[in-house]
């Protein structure tokens, strides 16, 4: 490869977020990139480790303050998936997404409470979720999984893992109060919101790094066949094969794996998206999310169980009718 192939690998793998991730694959390439490219590559590994064990040590010392009013501490994504990596901090994360639990019941709004009596501001204004900054890491305190308003077999999905959140086992982070919740549980969660990211504005490589090493980890200990009658019942299942595939393409490098579909998701994440995670919130904000959605009719074809329209009218109704929705 030539300096100006490493290069643009190097800004690849930071637009993708899994610039760490991908330096622990040098090591096993007879070539290597010229030195002042490697040590900035590995330098910028380095920060993410560091702001990695940043992010940790926050979230340890916030369920530390949940612990001491009985409340439990579930991480969704980020910290949790990043334990299926060989080495944890070199996955890129960005806030922390919790679920509160006590006494077998949600704890959102204690727990906001809590964070409030420490002197930080909560910020309420989303249905789905609460949102705080706690020494430097922001979170994301969830009333429910996924986005759930306006749509019926959303809240059976929102049902069923909020189920296993509150009557599955899970299990520690290290010896902290911070709990991973149940395989099955991250199965459909990842592949539900790995799925919205993509149909509403597109994913990142990191999401199916997260998939392959989700996966890789949880190969034996996850009835795989019931994950996918329930994928299909939720319409995820053909999501999850396409993801599936392109796992299996990182891993032995043959194109052959790849079908139509697969090919379009991967062409979409390297193209350029624009953010719309923050624009639910306003009316101008939905405007913004219908124009995208008008962009990319295909993925409603091929990886939804409804259409771009019945799409919009379901986010339409939702807003003006079910503001606070309800299981």
């Amino acid at each position: 490869m030539s300096d100006s192939e490493w290069k643009n690998l190097l800004d690849i793998s930071q637009r993708q977020g899994v610039t760490a991730f991908a330096l622990t694959a040098l090591n096993d390439l007879a070539t290597k990139p010229e030195k002042a490219l490697l040590l900035k590559w590995i330098s910028l590994s380095l920060f993410i480790e560091k702001n990695y064990k940043k992010q940790e040590k926050a979230a340890v010392m916030l369920s530390k303050a949940f612990a001491k009013h009985g409340i439990r501490t579930l991480v969704l994504k980020g910290l949790a998936i990043s334990q299926c990596y060989p080495i944890p901090y070199y996955r890129h994360c960005g806030d922390a997404d919790i679920f509160l639990i006590k006494d077998g019941k949600s704890a959102c709004e204690e727990g906001n409470r809590i964070v409030e009596s420490l002197g930080i501001v909560v910020d309420r204004d989303y249905y789905k979720n609460s949102s705080f900054t706690f020494n430097g890491l922001h979170v994301e305190n969830h009333k429910f999984c996924t986005q759930i308003r306006g749509n019926k077999k959303a809240k059976s999905l929102e049902r069923i893992l909020e189920d296993m959140l509150f009557y599955e086992e899970t299990r520690r982070i290290s010896e902290t109060d911070l709990e991973i919740p149940c395989a099955m549980f991250n199965a459909l969660f990842l592949t539900e919101h790995a799925k919205n990211h993509f149909l509403r504005e597109g994913i990142s490589l990191r999401h199916v790094c997260d998939w392959m090493m989700f996966r890789q980890k949880n190969v034996d200990s996850l009835d795989w066949n019931a994950f996918e009658e329930t994928a299909k019942r939720f319409g995820l299942l053909g999501f999850a094969q396409s993801m599936n595939h392109l796992a299996d393409f990182i891993i032995r490098g043959d194109e052959g794996i790849l079908n139509k579909k697969d090919r379009m998701l991967l062409n979409d994440i390297f193209s350029d998206h624009i953010s719309t995670s923050s624009q639910a919130f306003s009316l101008a904000g939905r405007w913004v999310l219908i124009k995208e959605a008008l962009k990319a009719g295909w993925k409603y074809r091929m990886f939804s169980d409804v259409s771009m329209l019945q799409w919009l009218w379901q986010s339409g109704v939702g807003y003006f009718f079910d503001k606070k929705p309800k299981l």
